[in-house]
C-alpha cells in the first residue's frame, strides 16, 4: 500500500508550517540559526531549476509555434495580442501600487529590522540600501535604453554563467524562433523535442520538490523571522490587499472580453467559465487547467478549435498574466520601502521589466517564480533578498489569484484571437 503525500502540497499544511516556524524564530533562535542552512539549500536548489526550465519552455513553445501547419496567419496577430494585453497588465499593477502605496506608513522599527537584513545580505556592500537610510535622491535614474541593451547577451555562455535571466529570456525567444524556422530533416535532431524533454526534465525535479516545501518553508521563516521578529509580517497586509483588487480589476476586464468575443448571452459566457476558475484555483496549477479551459473554448463557448488549441497552452505557458501584475506590484512594494523615488524611466523599466519577468516564469509554478523578480528591481538597485522570505511566506495566499490571472486572462486572448479565425466551430461539440 503506497502512502499519499498529496497532503504535503495542501495550503493548509503549508499554513501550518508558515505558524511553525514563525515561532520557532521568535522563541527559540538556536533551533532557528539550526534550521536555516536547510530552508537556504532547498531555495538555491529550485533556483538551480530556474534556468533550465526557463530556456526550454520559451523555446520550444516558439518552435513548436512557427512550425505548426496552417496557422502562419495568426502569428503576427498572437504576438501583437501577448504583447499588448500583458503590457496592459503590468499598468494595471503599476497603478494599483502606486494608488495604494503597499510600503508606505511602516513604522520605524520595522525599517530598522529590514534594513538589519539587506546588512547581512550579500550583495549589500555593493547596494549600500537600507532602510534606516534611503537612497539618495540625487542618484542618477536607472535609462530605458541601457536596460534595453543589457538585455541582448554579449556571450550567452556568460550569462549562464552570471544567471542573468534577462538575458536568457531574450535568447530563449531568438533560439525559439531560430529552431522553428530550420526546416526539419528526418535525420536531424529534432532541437524541439529536445528542448521539450529537458523542460520535463526539470519539471519533475520540481513537482517531488514540492513535496518538501512545507518543511524548508519552515526553517526559512525560522531563520528570518529569528533576525527581524514578527512584525515585518503585517507590512504584507495591505500588499495582499491591494493585489487582490488588481487581480479583480483584471478578471472582470476579462469576463466582459470573453462575453463580447462569444456573442453568446452573458449568463451563459459567464456559465462556460464556472469549470476552468474552480479548477485554477482547486488546483493552484495553470497547466493542469488546460483542457478545462479548452473545453470551455470550444465547446461551450464555440470558438475555433484549431486556433484555441495552439493559442491556450502557448499563452498559458509564455503569457503569465498573474505573475505580471504580482511582480509589478511587488516592485512598487519594495521601491516604497526603500523610499525609492520612481520616475518616468523607473516606471517604465517596472512596466517593460515585469513583462519579461513573467515571461521568464515560463513553466515554474509557486515560488520558483519569485526569483524571477531579479529581472525588474536588478535595474533599479533594488535588493530581492530581504522582501523574498515575506513573499514567500505569503505565497499560499498570493497563488490562487495569480494562477487564476494566468488562466483567466488567456483564455480572453484566446478568445479575440480564434473569434476572428476563420468561422466559429459548429461542430465543436463533436470534437
Amino acid at each position: 500500500m503506497r502512502f499519499n503525500f498529496q497532503f504535503l502540497l495542501s495550503p493548509w499544511t503549508i499554513l501550518i508550517a508558515v505558524i511553525i516556524g514563525i515561532s520557532i524564530g521568535s522563541y527559540s533562535q538556536p533551533m532557528a540559526a539550526f534550521l536555516a542552512p536547510f530552508g537556504k539549500m532547498y531555495l538555491t536548489f529550485l533556483q538551480m531549476c530556474v534556468i533550465p526550465i526557463l530556456i526550454s519552455a520559451v523555446s520550444s513553445s516558439i518552435g513548436k509555434l512557427i512550425r505548426a501547419q496552417g496557422m502562419s496567419d495568426i502569428l503576427m496577430k498572437m504576438s501583437i495580442i501577448f504583447l499588448f494585453s500583458l503590457t496592459i497588465v503590468s499598468a494595471i499593477g503599476i497603478v494599483a501600487g502606486l494608488i495604494g502605496q503597499p510600503g508606505t506608513n511602516l513604522d520605524s522599527k520595522t525599517r530598522a529590522s529590514l534594513g538589519e537584513v539587506v546588512k547581512t545580505s550579500e550583495f549589500a556592500p555593493d547596494l549600500e540600501l537600507s532602510l534606516s537610510h534611503p537612497q539618495e535622491a540625487t542618484e542618477s535614474a536607472p535609462s530605458v535604453m541601457t536596460f534595453l541593451t543589457n538585455m541582448i547577451p554579449k556571450n550567452v555562455f556568460e550569462a549562464l554563467a552570471m544567471g542573468d535571466t534577462l538575458s536568457l529570456i531574450f535568447f530563449s525567444i531568438i533560439f525559439g524562433i531560430a529552431i522553428g524556422f530550420v526546416p526539419e530533416r528526418n535525420h536531424d535532431v529534432n532541437l524541439i523535442h529536445f528542448m521539450e524533454l529537458i523542460y520535463k526534465s526539470f519539471q519533475w525535479f520540481i513537482q517531488k520538490a514540492m513535496y518538501l516545501l512545507p518543511l524548508c518553508l519552515m526553517c526559512l521563516l525560522a531563520g528570518q523571522v529569528s533576525k527581524v521578529g514578527i512584525d515585518i509580517f503585517f507590512a504584507m497586509i495591505k500588499f495582499i490587499i491591494i493585489f487582490y483588487i488588481a487581480g479583480f480589476t483584471i478578471l472582470a476586464t476579462n469576463v466582459l472580453v470573453i462575453w463580447k468575443y462569444s456573442k453568446l448571452s452573458f449568463k451563459k459566457a459567464i456559465q462556460a467559465q464556472i469549470d476552468p476558475i474552480i479548477v485554477a484555483v482547486g488546483t493552484l496549477s495553470s497547466l493542469a487547467s488546460i483542457p478545462s479551459a479548452i473545453s470551455a473554448l470550444t465547446q461551450k463557448l464555440r470558438l475555433n478549435s484549431n486556433t484555441t488549441n495552439l493559442c491556450l497552452p502557448l499563452g498559458i505557458v509564455i503569457c503569465r498574466y498573474g505573475n505580471v501584475v504580482y511582480f509589478a506590484v511587488a516592485t512598487i512594494f519594495i521601491a516604497q520601502l526603500y523610499e525609492t523615488s520612481l520616475e518616468i524611466n523607473s516606471l517604465l523599466i517596472i512596466l517593460i521589466g515585469s513583462v519579461f519577468a513573467g515571461i521568464a516564469t515560463a513553466g515554474a509554478t509557486g515560488i520558483v517564480t519569485l526569483q524571477t523578480m531579479y529581472i525588474v528591481l536588478a535595474p533599479l538597485g533594488l535588493p530581492l533578498e530581504a522582501a523574498l522570505v515575506l513573499f514567500i511566506a505569503i505565497d499560499p495566499i498570493i497563488d490562487p489569484m495569480r494562477t487564476l490571472l494566468i488562466v483567466h486572462s488567456n483564455m480572453a486572448t484566446t478568445a479575440v484571437i480564434a473569434s476572428t479565425k476563420g468561422k466559429k466551430c459548429n461542430e465543436c461539440n463533436d470534437e
